[in-house]
């Protein structure tokens, strides 16, 4: 049949779409993504000649959302990971301590997001998920460890990235790529990623502070109803008895 490359806009059918996309050695979404690129190329086109919307029928379904199980003993995953590799060492510290994000946050994390002496963690919109400005704690552990880290590496004035390859940061497989040796090296139960070290941070804070409001502006989620998701498994207290109604 007719591929894609050579189809004339009014012999492009669904058919040939799907047949394009099933061609492509991609997950789901990145189907969606090409579906979408293609419907915004050749739309206007379509519409000044009033061809059927080919798209229209093309669906694709999502992928099962990935479950990230939380550390029984984040202490001894860390020491195990801090004897492989320093750099996914810090990564997972910071992944869990401070509940950044390891494939864009920390691996584009630069030196001047960071005061060691305020304890904080400065990220802009453009740097994390949610689109807004963040504020994150530095646990005294973790400020420690970027100390340690920048000594060993002797890394200078003129290093931009917390995690840097020359001048430029880290490519974003580096920790995927990284974490998957780890894990071929030691035993770990599945379902265990690199993200459970964030799912295994949120679930500490909420133990903590008991407060979903608190979590959510740790996370930096925009949507509470996300923050909830990392809570499952565990029981969420929604109310505790001084939240209750008094007498008189």
């Amino acid at each position: 049949g007719i591929g894609l490359e050579r189809a004339p806009l009014s012999q492009l059918t669904s058919i040939i779409i799907r047949d394009y996309l099933e061609q492509r050695r991609v997950s789901n979404r990145s189907k969606r993504n090409y579906k979408a690129a293609l419907s915004a190329l050749l739309k206007t086109q379509m519409e000044e000649y009033c061809y059927p919307d080919p798209f229209k029928g093309i669906r694709i379904p999502r992928e099962a959302e990935k479950m990230h199980k939380p550390f029984k003993e984040v202490g001894v995953v860390l020491e195990q990971i801090k004897r492989f590799d320093r750099r996914l060492h810090l990564c997972c510290l910071l992944t869990y301590g401070c509940l950044l994000r390891p494939h864009r946050e920390i691996r584009l994390l630069r030196w001047s997001d960071i005061n060691l002496e305020l304890g904080t963690i400065t990220l802009s919109g453009e740097a994390n998920k949610s689109k807004r400005n963040r504020v994150i704690g530095v646990p005294p552990y973790v400020s420690e460890a970027l100390l340690n880290f920048r000594l060993k590496y002797d890394l200078g004035s003129s290093c931009v990235y917390v995690f840097q390859n020359g001048d430029k940061p880290y490519n974003k497989d580096f920790f995927k790529l990284l974490w998957r040796k780890f894990r071929l090296s030691t035993t770990l139960e599945p379902g265990c990623t690199l993200y459970s070290f964030r799912h295994s941070g949120a679930i500490a804070v909420y133990q903590k502070t008991g407060s979903i409001v608190k979590l959510q502006t740790a996370m930096g989620h925009s949507d509470m109803r996300v923050s909830l998701t990392y809570l499952r498994g565990i029981k969420v207290r929604t109310l505790q008895i001084h939240d209750m109604p008094d007498l008189g």
